[in-house]
């Protein structure tokens, strides 16, 4: 298990600057994703393959710790 944390990554009204994150798996086949949004609640995202590209999108993952959608 790793956990990685980022801030505030910046941007504005005149930013194309979106927010892409780059996340290396090593040696793993595969990696489950939790994100903690700003302002409060956390969802679970796959597991993804290595090697691919995924969008999370907040309210569509399942809810941190329950196993639901």
């Amino acid at each position: 298990r790793r956990t990685l944390r980022w801030g505030p990554y910046g941007g504005g009204q005149l930013s194309s600057f979106w927010g892409e994150r780059l996340v290396g798996l090593g040696p793993a086949g595969a990696a489950a994703v939790t994100v903690t949004w700003p302002g409060g609640g956390s969802e679970s995202f796959g597991p993804f393959a290595a090697g691919g590209t995924a969008v999370l999108r907040r309210g569509a993952g399942r809810k941190a710790g329950d196993g639901r959608r």
